[in-house]
């Protein structure tokens, strides 16, 4: 890895993007804050002439695997990504600084912005480095944990994460679309808000692709993560996610669209999902059902109206779920939400299956033979068929013959065994 430095005139340098030579919003960068308050400031420091530092850059001019994402593109923006839209956004006339358009300004003013000599400073390095380089880089500032993992440019579990909150031209090539559930639409304004959030909520500080990393991660692992977890899995360059894991995914993210409260959600209301969900294990089988009494137990234990928990208790569960990352506080608050809930007939509490042991007692309690024939029955042909199809609830079953079970269907053990029994 090596690195040079370079001063250019701002218009040069504003040239290069125009021109398709410098990418300033690359995979790893940070989204764009809503709005353009923040856009505006760094403009207008911009014309104070201070220094605001380097814009770090990598050269992957000679990387063909990032020519492959970026074709004809020589520089990508590791660092600096803000300013370089911003400044590019001014130049546009996309928004006002000093309360005045670009264009507006008098030759004389516009000459003396584009001709600031703006601090470039090059790498020629791999993906890898440009993300170890990010990280140290913002080491000193305050970058939060997810924007650390997403800098991870060819991290496939991050490349997950990241697929399902934003369509990136870089994946293009393979068809890729972000889930539903992050769709933006244009309001009256011709703004860009969200569908399923409330207003101000386009993924904020990367929040969708913390709550997406959150939830894969514990369908990878099997259990509640952390940041050190999350870390682990974004570096294993050889992570490949199942077909069931992915499936996984989706089950959550298309239950959490059909489940979107009335006003969108917030952050709060978010984690109140997540956590239900994974304590639920997933098992909704009534999601109008579940929505309604998931919203009406939120608001019963987080809200402002009053309510028989006091707001001592409120405070302590609202500050839970402005973590999700704690084990303990996370079971706690997704219990108390889940014992305000009339869940009865919307999730499946029945166990998909039994142990080996019980199943043995059961076909012992049988006399040894199948539930549905009346047949001997021998434990590795034996399994638990439930009298209720599992997916519509799954209540007590019996020890049946495991071709019964696979031709049972959704019927009950007794309308199958009328129907086997006639033929």
């Amino acid at each position: 890895m090596k690195n040079y430095m370079k001063t250019m005139a701002r218009k040069e340098y504003l040239d290069l993007m125009i021109r398709g030579k410098v990418e300033p919003n690359p995979i790893g960068q940070r989204p764009q804050v809503p709005g353009q308050i923040k856009s505006q400031k760094i403009v207008e420091a911009s014309f104070n002439g201070f220094f605001m530092g380097a814009l770090i850059l990598r050269d992957i001019s000679k990387d063909e695997n990032a020519q492959l994402s970026y074709p004809g593109i020589k520089y990508l923006v590791i660092d600096g990504g803000h300013r370089s839209r911003a400044y590019l956004g001014y130049y546009s006339n996309k928004f006002l600084a000093n309360n005045e358009l670009f264009k507006t300004l008098d030759e004389r003013e516009q000459e003396q912005w584009l001709t600031q000599q703006e601090t470039l400073c090059i790498y020629e390095c791999t993906a890898l480095e440009a993300t170890q380089i990010f990280r140290n880089i913002n080491k000193t500032t305050p970058v939060n944990n997810i924007e650390m993992l997403m800098a991870h440019e060819v991290s496939p579990f991050a490349k997950v994460i990241r697929s399902q909150t934003k369509k990136y031209f870089e994946y293009q090539h393979e068809g890729q679309q972000s889930h539903r559930l992050f769709n933006l639409k244009l309001n009256n304004k011709d703004e860009k808000i969200p569908e399923c959030f409330t207003k101000t909520s386009i993924n904020p500080r990367r929040k969708w692709d913390e709550w997406v990393a959150f939830a894969f991660g514990m369908i990878v692992t099997g259990g509640v993560i952390d940041y050190t977890i999350l870390n682990d899995l974004t570096d294993d360059l050889d992570f490949e996610p199942s077909t069931a894991q992915l499936k996984s995914l989706k089950h959550f993210l298309d239950l959490a669209y059909e489940c979107k409260p009335q006003n969108g959600y917030n952050d709060i209301k978010l984690a109140s999902f997540l956590m239900v969900y994974f304590n639920l294990k997933g098992k909704i089988i009534d999601r109008s059902k579940f929505a309604t009494e998931l919203w009406r137990a939120h608001s019963c234990v987080t809200g402002n109206t009053s309510t028989y928990f006091s707001e001592e208790q409120k405070k302590e569960y609202r500050t839970m779920l402005n973590n999700y990352f704690d084990g303990e506080g996370m079971r706690k608050v997704a219990q108390a939400i889940i014992n305000e809930m009339d869940i009865e007939n919307a999730v499946n509490l029945a166990p998909r299956s039994i142990l080996k042991s019980k199943k043995v007692e059961l076909l012992e309690l049988q006399r040894g033979v199948c539930a549905i024939d009346g047949e001997p029955l021998d434990i590795d042909d034996a399994e638990y068929g439930h009298d209720i199809a599992y997916s519509h609830g799954g209540t007590d079953g019996a020890i049946i013959r495991k071709k019964h079970n696979r031709a049972m269907g959704q019927m009950s053990i007794d309308q199958y065994k009328k129907i086997y029994t006639t033929h």
